[in-house]
């Protein structure tokens, strides 16, 4: 086949991996991200999309097999990070899933979603002040994500700090987020 050929037949794999994702038929997606691969193995996107699909079907050490393969050939992107670190916390390899925020927040440092999943790392691993400044941070970036005002308001409760909890599950409640009874009572 020629170099032309291969690459028109890899768009067209690409394609209908795509349209497979978006139907949720992510097993079918995989076999097409695979015929993918085949097809251009030295290519690091086609990895990192079928890590993502791998992901989504719960197949975590496949998907960071995969993720891992893309950045090795310098498919660099942030999304990549991310989607390798939610794929280590899944797997409660918290540590390295905390390397991994970090890579995807040097490269993007204005995403929200991801200081609150970096937040929520740093929770596990008991470094509860990082994790205020993440949580903060994510507020500061978008303030109308109420889940992180919940959670922002556990850390001040196991720190003892009743006041802020306070004031930020209010602020959950008005942004529509569901306190647990146990909360309910410092409202």
């Amino acid at each position: 086949m020629s170099n032309t050929e291969n690459s028109n037949l890899l768009v067209e794999y690409m394609r209908k991996a795509g349209e497979l994702q978006e139907r949720g038929d992510y097993n079918t997606a995989i076999a097409v991200w695979s015929q993918a691969i085949a097809l251009a193995p030295e290519n690091g996107s086609v990895y990192a999309m079928r890590g993502m699909v791998f992901r989504n079907v719960g197949r975590f050490n496949d998907a960071i097999s995969d993720l891992t393969r893309a950045l090795q050939l310098r498919w660099d992107d942030h999304s990549v990070y991310a989607f390798r670190a939610m794929c280590l916390e899944s797997l409660q390899r918290y540590e390295q899933a905390l390397a991994d925020w970090n890579q995807a927040l040097a490269r993007d440092a204005g995403n929200a979603v991801w200081y609150h999943a970096r937040g929520a790392v740093y929770a596990q691993l008991g470094k509860l002040d990082k994790a205020l400044a993440d949580f903060s941070k994510a507020i500061t970036l978008n303030p109308n994500n109420g889940r992180v005002y919940h959670d922002r308001a556990v850390l001040y409760l196991q720190k003892g700090q009743k006041t802020p909890a306070k004031q930020d599950l209010k602020k959950a409640v008005q942004l529509g987020v569901q306190i647990s009874p146990e909360l309910r009572r410092y409202l």
